[in-house]
């Protein structure tokens, strides 16, 4: 259950997106209108969408939709340690995931990662909970289909990919920062190894770009350890 929500004060849903609400008049249990501000080409129009929500906030469709009070931001300073790599096709060096400690992170390193470093960066918490900002269990995130998550999708054309998806059920997929495996190493395992640990430096991944898949045979979640491999691209 959603926490009760100040219609006094600013809202967004859940998944982050501005909100205004438009009347609370309408008859039924989802009894308040509210606007959604939405995403990417619309936003940059003006476009919103029309919610109609409980007075708990409790949307008519996904949980993501669900109506919550803005949450007031306190940036803190902190220290973490990522996984350093060098992106071959582009010359320049990346990290992936923050840690929080040394050991974590040696133990979540790869082949392809060149050091493990520490770093001091601002963590944006939430007043009211003092946890990190939007605060999501794993358990809601894969509840929750419209969250973007790795995912690693095959095709009837024998093509492999990897990439960011907010929905994977349908004949099409959206991926954003997809990947595909050109080829990959025996030392890999099969195409699902490229899920579970990611590829490795003997396999050829190409550059990053924004596409829609389509004749989807396989989507596989990336585990968290094998989305900096994918993010190095090694080519070999």
């Amino acid at each position: 259950m959603i926490q009760q929500v100040d219609w006094s004060k600013p809202i967004q849903t859940r998944d982050g997106k501005p909100a205004r609400l438009i009347s609370d008049k309408l008859r039924g249990d989802y009894s308040h209108v509210v606007a959604v501000e939405q995403a990417g080409y619309e936003v940059l129009n003006g476009h919103e969408r029309v919610l109609v929500v409980k007075p708990d906030g409790t949307s008519r469709h996904t949980p993501s939709d669900d109506i919550e009070n803005t949450p007031i931001v306190v940036p803190r300073k902190a220290v973490g340690w990522v996984n350093v790599w060098f992106a071959s096709w582009s010359g320049k060096y990346g990290a992936g995931y923050v840690y929080p400690t040394e050991e974590e992170a040696v133990a979540a390193r790869s082949p392809l990662h060149t050091d493990t470093v520490q770093i001091e960066y601002t963590e944006t918490l939430t007043s009211e909970t003092n946890v990190r900002f939007k605060p999501t269990t794993e358990k809601e995130l894969a509840m929750d289909k419209k969250t973007e998550r790795p995912v690693l999708v095959t095709t009837a054309h024998r093509g492999v990919f990897f990439g960011y998806a907010t929905d994977t059920e349908g004949d099409t997929i959206k991926l954003t920062n997809a990947r595909n495996c050109i080829y990959w190493s025996k030392d890999v395992k099969g195409f699902l190894g490229l899920a579970a640990t990611g590829p490795t430096a003997g396999c050829r991944i190409g550059p990053a770009a924004t596409i829609e898949l389509r004749n989807i045979t396989c989507v596989a979640e990336v585990d968290a350890k094998a989305v900096s491999n994918w993010e190095a691209a090694p080519w070999s």
